[in-house]
């Protein structure tokens, strides 16, 4: 017979007939209710796999034997050599319980098994020797034992079967466990070196006994600078990094009595002398018995940079809306003082001290109002005139007005890209006097001579951009840097720089002082571009002008240059929510001529509109009520196409605003031949199409 194979529940005794259905050559015994079963001394609870190999009148006692005490073993039975030797490799059994066949003992077979799988247990089912022969059995038995058996059982005395079945069971449930605990911890090991020696922060491990460094990682010598060897066998607070760390031994013992500590931020010095802001996190954990500190030490510099960059970004921003809102209510003012000043140096011509006093008022006023132009620039609200240009075009016209400028002590350069620059859409004007300033300002900062240098460049911003300014999009650039050899600049100057009225110089007598750089920031900022600045003490300086390469297709802007009419007969509806603005238009327009119409709101202007012939619409664009001024230009123009329409404002141009730039502009404040000019001009054009 080859092999035997029985089916049964929870291994109860066979039926009467399994011997014929013994003739596959393998027993195959599920419990019927899959329940684990456990000895007396506590026995896994698992189903371990059993295999009998013996004759099959010998593997039915021992399966009868299970089968009444219940025991929850997957049993199979190999009557051959050849199917023993097969299933101690394929059924992978976790006890074999070894008899005889004929020409192929127990010990034959014990030999077999622990040579070919010395980690399953075998238990001899004894049988060459006569049961009532005591010596021989024990002589059988100890001769087993020595060659590796488990345990010997005699094939014809089953008693002691199951515990020693249940016992050996449960010592190779026992090891198998360890072992998969053992792999799974040297996963685990393997993990963690791994993370420990790949990670992106530096990693210290402590003795929390002593505060002695048992271990860094690599990215921990690298961050540093100390070799591995200089980190191991020393306290924390020796290693020089750490030792400026206010109470670092206090901060130990607080560490060990919280088991967590952190530093969101914290100043260490590498071993060249490089500052660098650090997040620090520490914990205490167990290893066993032993307490031990992990330290994670990561390098925030690049991103307090950044934060302190977003923080002045947005400082700025904020600042300009609060600028903006100002100049919008002074330049109103100024518009009152100005023209009352000129209506009544028109009334006192004859007086020509009154003459003296009221031009120095306009003067004075005017001077006012440059400086609220400034502020404006700072605020990315000026008007502007954008026009497609050449950077290597402009940049040598602007060189040949820096020289006597500069003195005879500053040596001036010139470097121009080698290839084509892109084009850019900025305002000519505005940006020959940001290179201007820029380099005025350089020359301040070479009291004792020095050298500027100009240089143009195209350039692509990828993701490194925001290193540049937080808020800067990638993209193409065209790049004018403009050098210099002079003093430098500290930290905290270079965070301030931009601010309007900052000054390392304190305040000076004529307006505007401090507002050279910040106007250069708010042209920059409003033409789409970004500014950098390097700067070192007695290092030089250096300002990057960033502006955006402009599509091929964008159209030149026209010249919108004023033809000079000053008097009138038309109607003009004026409409400002300013009383006093209002009252001095009026009369300036009347006294040029003008039949005049005046509201303070939209919604009162489209019903003169509706009820009256009016020539101009002359608007704010601020208005208090639903609609600006621009919207009521739209309003008006869709229904009535050949209405003419000036706009004016002390604002600037609304940075979200580009339908503004189809219709004429009067800036505030403005002097009566200004206001005469611009509403002439805007009768006489041709109608204006809202787009």
């Amino acid at each position: 017979m080859a092999c035997v194979s029985v089916e049964g529940t929870a291994c109860r005794r066979p039926h009467v007939h399994a011997k014929e259905r013994m003739v596959a050559g393998m027993v195959s015994i599920t419990p019927s209710d899959n329940r684990a079963t456990t000895s007396d001394e506590g026995s896994p609870a698992t189903q371990a796999r059993l295999l009998i190999f013996g004759e099959p009148a010998a593997a039915e006692r021992v399966i009868a034997a299970l089968g009444e005490a219940g025991t929850g073993f997957a049993l199979k039975v190999a009557d051959t050599e050849a199917a023993f030797v097969r299933e101690l490799d394929a059924f992978a059994p976790d006890l074999v319980l070894g008899g005889s066949i004929a020409g192929y003992g127990a010990g034959a077979a014990l030999k077999f098994a622990r040579s070919a799988h010395p980690e399953i247990p075998v238990i001899v089912l004894g049988g060459e020797a006569a049961s009532e022969d005591a010596l021989a059995l024990l002589e059988e038995a100890l001769a087993m034992l020595r060659a590796g058996a488990r345990d010997y059982v005699h094939e014809q005395d089953l008693t002691r079967l199951v515990p020693a079945a249940l016992a050996a069971a449960r010592s190779t449930h026992d090891r198998r466990e360890k072992e998969r605990a053992d792999a799974v911890l040297h996963r685990s090991e393997i993990r963690y070196r791994r993370l420990f020696e790949s990670a992106r922060d530096g990693i210290l491990i402590i003795d929390a006994d002593n505060g002695v460094i048992v271990d860094a990682n690599p990215f921990m010598v690298e961050l540093l600078g100390y070799s591995h060897d200089e980190f191991l066998s020393r306290h924390l607070w020796e290693i020089g990094a750490f030792s400026d760390v206010v109470e670092s031994r206090s901060a130990f013992e607080k560490l060990r009595q919280n088991r967590y500590i952190r530093y969101e931020h914290l100043p260490l010095r590498t071993v060249n002398g490089r500052m660098m802001d650090v997040e620090f996190v520490s914990n205490v954990y167990a290893e066993g018995d032993h307490q031990i500190i992990q330290c994670n030490i990561r390098d925030i510099t690049e991103r307090k940079l950044t934060e302190r960059k977003l923080f002045q970004a947005q400082k700025m921003a904020a600042v300009g809306v609060l600028t903006g809102g100002i100049a919008h209510n002074v330049n109103n003012l100024l518009s009152i003082i100005v023209m009352s000043l000129e209506m009544l140096r028109a009334r006192t011509a004859y007086d020509q001290q009154c003459q003296d006093h009221t031009g120095a008022a306009i003067e004075a006023a005017m001077g006012g109002a440059e400086l609220i132009r400034q502020l404006l620039a700072f605020a990315r609200q000026q008007p502007l005139q954008p026009q497609l240009i050449d950077i290597n075009q402009l940049v040598p016209r602007v060189f040949a007005t820096l020289r006597p400028l500069l003195g005879e002590d500053v040596e001036v350069f010139l470097h121009l890209s080698s290839e084509a620059v892109w084009p850019v859409l900025v305002d000519p004007v505005q940006l020959e006097t940001s290179i201007v300033n820029l380099a005025v300002n350089a020359r301040e900062a070479m009291t004792h001579g020095g050298r500027l240098s100009i240089s143009t460049r195209n350039l692509h911003m990828g993701g490194d951009a925001q290193l540049v300014d937080p808020l800067a999009v990638p993209g193409e650039y065209v790049e004018i840097a403009v050098s210099d050899t002079g003093t430098g600049m500290a930290a905290h100057v270079m965070q301030q720089i931009f601010e309007p009225f900052f000054s390392t110089k304190g305040l000076a007598d004529k307006p505007g002082t401090g507002l050279g750089l910040s106007t250069v920031y708010g042209f920059i900022k409003q033409s789409g571009g970004s500014i950098g600045l390097e700067s070192k003490i007695d290092a030089g300086t250096t300002f990057r002008l960033y502006l955006p390469r402009a599509p091929e297709t964008e159209p030149l802007t026209k010249d919108s240059a004023p033809r000079i009419a000053v008097r009138g007969h038309e109607t003009v509806l004026v409409v400002e929510d300013n009383a006093g603005v209002r009252a001095v238009v009026v009369r300036q327009l009347g006294l040029l001529g003008y039949k005049v119409l005046q509201c303070e709101g939209a919604a009162t202007a489209l019903t003169l509109l509706a009820e009256t012939r009016v020539d101009l619409l002359f608007a704010d664009i601020i208005l208090t009520g639903e609609l600006d001024g621009v919207a009521l230009a739209r309003n008006a123009l869709a229904r009535w196409p050949g209405l003419r329409v000036l706009l004016t404002t002390g604002f600037g141009y609304p940075a979200d605003r580009d339908d503004v730039y189809g219709l004429p502009m009067l800036e505030k404040p403005y002097r009566a031949r200004e206001l005469s000019r611009a509403v002439r001009d805007a009768l006489d054009a041709d109608a204006p199409s809202y787009r």
